[in-house]
């Protein structure tokens, strides 16, 4: 999310003079948020999405990713169901 989101958008308020750290702290905040949740998107989609839909056949679990899924399972999971 940092340098997907958040850069792009510092590298732009940069070239427009913003100069205000607050900004700068503030579009990082948001940004870094909306990379996340897109990230989520993302994940669920690999998994559940219809590939004539989203234009890809999701192997994140296949391929072994620690994708936002994988983390949920893993975070409600008892030791022995690992």
């Amino acid at each position: 999310a940092f340098y997907t989101f958040y850069l792009p958008v510092a590298i732009g308020m940069i070239t427009s003079g913003v100069a205000d750290e607050g900004s700068y702290d503030l579009a990082q905040k948001i940004c870094c948020q909306m990379g996340e949740y897109f990230q989520i998107q993302d994940d669920y989609l690999d998994c559940f999405g219809d590939p004539s839909v989203i234009g890809k056949v999701g192997t994140d679990i296949q391929d072994n990713k620690c994708s936002w899924l994988v983390v949920q399972a893993l975070d409600r999971v008892t030791p022995e169901q690992r």
